[in-house]
């Protein structure tokens, strides 16, 4: 676990990067964020510290009855590239990743996946399909900047972030499920 968290900052930093580039997000308390960040990297091999990555932002009241709640998901570029990338990143790594990290945490289950597939397949919905991913993103940024020329195959580039992802989790959800326990 710990051996994978070099990996998982910078995912993260890319994460904020790509709210910035592809829909402008800002975070609320930049304090905040950068105290959680540091508390992340300093303490998430001792004690999961990564729950403090949260943006404390709006109550949980506004965010359940604000009109329109989910219109963003419906109007949100996802014909760019980077902000595909951003939102599968995010949802594969915290979810996928995220539930079945927490559950191999408990003392039970965790004897009953050890040395199984199950751990693989976690590691790659957090690691290889949340850390790729993020990289991805910010690449279709960097790329125009370092070479001052657009991506080409642009058409294909919109597509490899669904492609991936959702490869991603058939393959992780599979190599879990291959235990057949």
């Amino acid at each position: 676990h710990s051996s994978q968290q070099i990996n998982v900052a910078a995912m993260v930093a890319v994460w904020y990067l790509l709210g910035s580039l592809t829909v402008g997000s800002a975070v609320i308390n930049e304090k905040v964020s950068r105290t959680a960040f540091v508390l992340y990297i300093l303490f998430i091999s001792m004690a999961s510290a990564h729950h403090l990555l949260v943006d404390p932002g709006m109550g949980p009241t506004w965010k359940v009855v604000t009109k329109g709640m989910f219109e963003w998901l419906r109007r949100a570029p996802w014909g760019d590239p980077g902000f595909s990338a951003l939102v599968f990143s995010v949802v594969i790594f915290g979810f996928v990743g995220g539930i079945t990290g927490v559950t191999f945490g408990t003392e039970q289950i965790n004897i009953i996946a050890h040395n199984t597939l199950r751990i693989p397949g976690h590691f790659h919905a957090t690691v290889v399909a949340g850390t790729a991913l993020a990289f991805m993103g910010v690449t279709y940024y960097v790329i125009p900047l370092i070479f001052r020329k657009k991506v080409a195959f642009w058409s294909l580039a919109k597509i490899q972030p669904y492609l991936f992802a959702f490869g991603m989790l058939i393959f992780s959800v599979a190599i879990r499920g291959a235990t057949g326990t």
